[in-house]
C-alpha cells in the first residue's frame, strides 16, 4: 500500500508537470522575444491594443488558448509550436477578430495579432484578408511620418487590387537574386473600415514591397505616378 501511494503521488506530479510551462535548462541568457503567437502553422505579430478608439474591432468565436509562454521559459533555440506565445500567460483565450478570417488576425489578451508568415499563402490576397475592406491609403517617406499623403480614392482601389494579386516570392528568394537597390523607402498604410491598418514598405528603385513581393508592371506604374505627383521624385 505504501508503494502504491508513492506511485500515485509520482504520477500526480508528472501529470501536473505536463500541464505547467516548464523552464528549459541551459539557456545562455534571457531571450528578447518579439510579441507573437503561433496558431496552427501561422505566425502572428502584435499590431495593436484593443481600445475604445477602435469600437469596430470586435471579438469573434474563441478558437483556442495559449499553451506555452516563451518568456521566462524558452531558450533561443526553442522550436515554436502551435499555441505558443511570447508574452501571454498559459490559458489566455484566443479569438478570431469578427469580420476577418482567423488566418489573417487573432485577438488574445486585449491585443490584436496580425499574420506575419503563412506558409500556405501564395498570393497577398491569401495572406491579408482586406479585399473590400480598405477605406483609404496613406503614404509617408522614410521616417517623415508627419508628412503623410492620402491617396485619391480611384488610386486607392486600383492600388489595393494590384497589391492583393501579387505573388509572394519571399525576401530570401529576392535576395538570392542580388541585394535590391533602394533610393527611398515609403511606408504604405492600407486603412481598414474597422479603424485598423495594414502597413507595407516599398523600396523605390528595387521593385519590391512587403511582404516579399515583386511589384509587377501595373503596380510599379501606379506607385511611381503617385510618388512623382506627391514628392516630385522620378
Amino acid at each position: 500500500m505504501k508503494r502504491l501511494g508513492l506511485l500515485l503521488i509520482t504520477a500526480t506530479l508528472l501529470l501536473s508537470a505536463c500541464n505547467t510551462p516548464t523552464k528549459e535548462k541551459g539557456c545562455a541568457s534571457d531571450v528578447d522575444w518579439v510579441d507573437f503567437i503561433k496558431f496552427n502553422d501561422i505566425m502572428y505579430g502584435f499590431t495593436g491594443h484593443l481600445q475604445t478608439s477602435k469600437p469596430n474591432v470586435k471579438l469573434g468565436p474563441k478558437i483556442g488558448e495559449v499553451k506555452y509562454k516563451l518568456t521566462g521559459n524558452a531558450c533561443s533555440n526553442h522550436e515554436v509550436q502551435h499555441a505558443d506565445a511570447a508574452f501571454l500567460p498559459v490559458g489566455t483565450p484566443i479569438y478570431e477578430q469578427l469580420g476577418y478570417k482567423h488566418e489573417f488576425r487573432l485577438i488574445a489578451g486585449d491585443k490584436i495579432y496580425q499574420v506575419m508568415v503563412n506558409p500556405k499563402a501564395k498570393f497577398v490576397k491569401e495572406l491579408y484578408d482586406i479585399e473590400g475592406k480598405v477605406e483609404k491609403i496613406t503614404i509617408f517617406r522614410d521616417t517623415h511620418d508627419q508628412d503623410i499623403r492620402t491617396i485619391e480614392q480611384s488610386k486607392t482601389n486600383a492600388l489595393t487590387n494590384l497589391f492583393l494579386e501579387r505573388e509572394i516570392i519571399g525576401f530570401e528568394e529576392i535576395f538570392k537574386r542580388g541585394v535590391p537597390k533602394t533610393e527611398y523607402q515609403f511606408f504604405i498604410d492600407f486603412h481598414l473600415k474597422d479603424g485598423t491598418a495594414v502597413r507595407s514598405l516599398y523600396r523605390s528603385a528595387s521593385e519590391i514591397m512587403n511582404p516579399g513581393v515583386l511589384l509587377g508592371a501595373g503596380m510599379e506604374k501606379e506607385l511611381k505616378e503617385i510618388i512623382k505627383k506627391e514628392w516630385s521624385i522620378e
